[in-house]
C-alpha cells in the first residue's frame, strides 16, 4: 500500500489505481508524507531481509526486531511512526481516512505484502526463511548477491512508483499518461516486479477514500 491516494469527491485517481485526488493542500501534504515514509519503510523492511539473507541477522527473531520490535525510532516501524504518528508534523493535516489508526495499519499492510511475497525474491535454496516470511535462505554467495540485489532494486522501484503517484497532484501531471509512461515496464514481468507494483499501488486503494 505504498502510494497514497488523494481524496476528493468525483475526482478518482484514474487508470488502474484506487483512491482520489484532493485539492486540499493540507490533505495532500499528509498523504504525500505518508506515501513517502511508506516507501522508506518498505526499503527498511527489504533491508532487514537483506541482512537476514547475508546472515547478519541470526534468525527470524532478530529480523523481526529489525522491522518492528525495537525501541521507538530504532526499527522500521518506529521510524515510520515517528514521521507519521500522532506526534508528527503532519498529524493535524491528515483527513479522516488517514487518522492515526489508518496510518499505523498501512505499515502492517506493507510489511505483510513484503513478507508474504519474500519467496518471489529469495527463491534459491532449501532452508525455510522462518517465521511469517515466505521464501528460503540463499545457499551460496552467488545466490545471495543476486537476490539481495533484486531486493535493493525492488525498494528503488517502489520509491519510483510513489514518486509517479505524487506527480498526479494538481499542478503536477494533469493526466494519467505521464505517470503511466514513467513507470512503464515490459508486459511480462518477473514475479518480484509484480510484487513491487502491488506494494506501491496498495496504498492508493486503502487511503484515498476521504470525500470532504
Amino acid at each position: 500500500m505504498l502510494v497514497v491516494g488523494l481524496a476528493i469527491a468525483q475526482n478518482p485517481f484514474g487508470g488502474d489505481d484506487g483512491g482520489f485526488i484532493t485539492s486540499n493542500k493540507g490533505f495532500a501534504k499528509c498523504e504525500n508524507s505518508v506515501a513517502k515514509n511508506l516507501g522508506k519503510a518498505a526499503a527498511c523492511i527489504l533491508g532487514c531481509h537483506k541482512k537476514r539473507a547475508k546472515r547478519s541477522l541470526a534468525d527470524d527473531t532478530a529480523e523481526d526486531n529489525c522491522e518492528n520490535n525495537l525501541p521507538a525510532s530504532a526499527d522500521c516501524k518506529g521510524k515510520y511512526d515517528t514521521a507519521t504518528g500522532n506526534a508528527s508534523k503532519i498529524n493535524a493535516d491528515c483527513p479522516s481516512c488517514l487518522d492515526s489508526t489508518a496510518r499505523a495499519n498501512l505499515f502492517d499492510t506493507v510489511e505483510g505484502l513484503i513478507d508474504g511475497n519474500n519467496d518471489k525474491i529469495y527463491c534459491a535454496g532449501t532452508t525455510p526463511w522462518g517465521g511469517d516470511d515466505t521464501g528460503v535462505l540463499p545457499p551460496d554467495k552467488d545466490s545471495t548477491k543476486c537476490e539481495t540485489g533484486v531486493g535493493k532494486a525492488a525498494a528503488k522501484a517502489i520509491a519510483c512508483i510513489i514518486k509517479c503517484h505524487k506527480a498526479r497532484h494538481p499542478g503536477s501531471s494533469p493526466t494519467t499518461a505521464p505517470r503511466t509512461t514513467a513507470r512503464r515496464v515490459p508486459r511480462r514481468r518477473p514475479a518480484w516486479a509484480r510484487t513491487t507494483t502491488a506494494v506501491a499501488n496498495a496504498t492508493n486503494h486503502a487511503v484515498g477514500k476521504e470525500k470532504p
